[in-house]
């Protein structure tokens, strides 16, 4: 997380109804040059140790409003009425309902209205996390920004015999969301568990095409409700184009690590001589393998394994170049201790939390050379920020 300034609810431009208590953004309407080189003055400060051949100035979003390509809406109950909201900064339990979200989609009200009032009309209720009573989790939606394509996913207290018993009702939702022709796919997840998270693997297709399309580079990509991808698609783009040019991957070997459905790995296989892509999720790895087929690349392929085991039991070295975009979480130190003894010659990390990366680097160091640093403004309006780290084993020994 980027630690910053504070913005007062006086000092922004008012765009946003729900500024300052919607925790979704911390900046909205802030002058964006001035989120800029706050995030800019943060990546110096903490990378300026280093003793960088190269740090570049934040790149920024060509797009700083409606922006995101998926969100996680949880279902909220507003003065008697069904609503989508966000949780409110600094209390998780509190929920500011909202109709409108300026760095997601600008017809939102037309995609959640009609499906929450046909949930209220049926009867069904918001889920208590507490007594574990009702029905109505989360409406998770994604946003294809280069297709418009629009999938969502309807997360419920339900099995699959509760909703087998009420099918009736899901049947008459599917009429009103194909005469709307406002949703392209739409899916129930089934979510029992006590713990409160959005989706789960248990997904039924109510209506529409299975995945979304959504395409990067030239790339094309099929999503499913839980498809990884940056949230900010005019970004990525741009995160794609620098992560192959600084790799230098040209007629060389890579290996990508929780390489996800492939994201990195298709745009690598662009220019590289062979990409072999790694990932923990059996679903993952499947949609990667489509992908890569759809776009007709040979010179890509996947695994499904842990990327510690796959490091440990296997030969690293004969990769030219490793990329890496690992969970927000810090890397664990037996992972990297493997990454500072494995000799590859080039480590390109990404990371979506350069205050963990941070730390990761310190051992890195040892044996590699930070010779840049490309920080991006994949999340505009908050604090979060994303960063490219160019690792050289050669460069330290020259």
């Amino acid at each position: 997380m980027v630690i910053s300034p504070t913005v007062s609810e006086d000092s922004v431009e008012k765009n946003c109804p729900y500024f300052p208590a919607c925790g979704g953004c911390d900046w909205i309407g802030q002058d964006y040059q001035q989120q800029l080189t706050w995030k800019n003055n943060y990546c110096q400060n903490l990378f300026g140790c280093f003793n960088i051949k190269k740090q570049d100035g934040v790149i920024a979003s060509p797009e700083i409003y409606y922006y995101r390509n998926k969100m996680d809406f949880v279902i909220t109950d507003n003065k008697g009425k069904l609503a989508i909201g966000l949780r409110t900064k600094g209390n998780f339990n509190k929920i500011v309902p909202i109709e409108e979200c300026k760095i997601f989609m600008p017809n939102l009200k037309e995609i959640t209205e009609p499906i929450l009032s046909w949930a209220g009309e049926e009867g069904f209720t918001t889920y208590n996390s507490r007594t574990h009573r009702g029905q109505l989790r989360y409406l998770c939606l994604r946003h294809a920004k280069t297709t418009g394509e629009v999938m969502a996913v309807l997360v419920m207290a339900l099995d699959e015999k509760d909703f087998k018993q009420q099918q009736n009702k899901f049947q008459r939702l599917t009429r009103i969301i194909r005469d709307k022709n406002i949703i392209d796919s739409f899916y129930i997840c089934f979510n029992t568990g006590k713990a409160d998270i959005s989706l789960t693997d248990k997904l039924y297709l109510v209506f529409g095409k299975p995945y979304l399309k959504e395409i990067l580079n030239g790339i094309v990509y099929y999503l499913s409700p839980n498809t990884f991808l940056q949230s900010n698609t005019f970004c990525c783009s741009l995160l794609y184009e620098l992560i192959c040019r600084v790799s230098q991957c040209d007629n060389r070997s890579v290996l990508d690590l929780f390489c996800g459905s492939g994201g990195i790995s298709l745009q690598l296989a662009l220019k590289a001589k062979e990409v072999l892509g790694v990932d923990n999720s059996p679903s993952n790895v499947t949609l990667a393998k489509e992908n890569a087929a759809f776009n007709k690349l040979t010179n890509v392929s996947f695994i499904c394994t842990d990327a510690n085991e796959f490091m440990k039991r296997s030969e690293p070295i004969n990769y030219d170049i490793l990329v890496l975009d690992p969970p927000r979480m810090q890397l664990s130190k037996d992972f990297v201790n493997i990454l500072t003894n494995c000799k590859i010659q080039r480590i390109i990390y990404v990371s979506c939390n350069p205050y963990n990366a941070y730390y990761d680097l310190k051992q890195l160091t040892t044996s590699y050379y930070l010779e840049q640093v490309i920080p991006v403004d994949m999340f505009v309006h908050t604090r979060h920020l994303e960063v490219i780290l160019v690792l050289s084993r050669q460069a330290l020994s020259g």
